[in-house]
């Protein structure tokens, strides 16, 4: 599941008390909904791949939410694909 490394973080901010009253996977459905509106606004202004776009963007929001980078590294895209 594409979210997993997003409900792991949430919940481990949940058990630290960093989070109140949420249920993880919402959250992370949440999460990703608004990632994704924000996602299909730019793909109307911008030509760029489906799956690179999605995965660039899930990759930034795990680092931001404080996903470890060997979970990132999996989905994320590698340099070399950027510019293609």
């Amino acid at each position: 599941m594409m979210l997993e490394p997003l409900v792991e973080q949430l919940q481990r901010g949940l058990d630290q008390g960093v989070f109140h009253d949420i249920d993880p996977v919402t959250a992370a459905q949440s999460i990703q909904g608004v990632v994704w509106a924000g996602t299909e606004r730019q793909w109307a202004h911008r030509r760029l791949r489906t799956r690179r776009r999605a995965r660039t963007c899930s990759a930034l929001l795990l680092a931001r939410v404080g996903v470890a980078p060997a979970p990132i590294a999996r989905i994320a895209v590698p340099l070399t694909e950027q510019h293609h």
